[in-house]
């Protein structure tokens, strides 16, 4: 009998990929060839096509405030802009929030922290909305691996005749996140037949 005893953590969440500097593998929009989402040194994510000259970029996402001494109680303030029409201008009038007087101050943008967290729906990555390469259906249900790597763990842990947790304080494994359908023992064959083809798409594009 088959033994898998799983990992602690999920590596193979959309988060933790983009992070740690992987790549999601995705169905280009333009030509259906492998494309890959991944981040950009700059921090934001971008997706490119291996085959054509499909690219996208994510947009810098800033915050703009207000910010400096007050004319009249000389204590210094920071508020956050919301206004899209102040964003470029190069001072605004504002008031102090400790003594509500109106101040002409300048404008100061920033970059956002910028996070990653997202799911997968409908079989799409949540940020260019791009379908995933390693995507099929089990009874009209979706069957999918964010990359060759984490199809080969599914293949490995829903073939497995035990499926053992591993000991430690983290509670949450790979296998937390998967679908009960994916994991029932009575849908096994069908799974494990499903990711093999999978994996024959990947070797065929490689």
């Amino acid at each position: 009998m088959h033994r898998f005893v799983d990992e602690l953590g999920n590596r193979f969440s959309y988060e933790y990929i983009l992070y740690h500097g992987g790549r999601i593998d995705t169905v280009c929009p333009v030509c259906r060839s492998l494309a890959h989402v991944y981040k950009e040194e700059t921090g934001e994510a971008a997706a490119r096509c291996t085959k054509c000259t499909y690219r996208a970029a994510e947009e810098p996402s800033y915050r703009y405030s207000a910010n400096g001494v007050c004319s009249k109680c000389a204590l210094w303030f920071n508020e956050e802009l919301l206004d899209k029409r102040q964003f470029t201008q190069k001072y605004v009038h504002h008031l102090c929030p400790h003594c509500s007087s109106l101040n002409q101050v300048s404008v100061h943008r920033v970059p956002t922290y910028r996070s990653y967290h997202g799911e997968i729906r409908q079989g799409r990555e949540p940020i260019f909305k791009l379908e995933l390469y390693f995507l099929a259906y089990f009874k009209g249900k979706p069957v999918w691996a964010m990359n060759r790597e984490h199809l080969n763990y599914l293949l490995a842990y829903i073939s497995a005749d035990i499926r053992q947790k591993p000991t430690g304080p983290v509670k949450r494994t790979p296998s937390y996140s998967l679908p009960k359908y994916m994991k029932e023992a009575k849908n096994r064959e069908a799974m494990v037949k499903i990711l093999n083809q999978l994996q024959r798409k990947g070797v065929l594009q490689a």
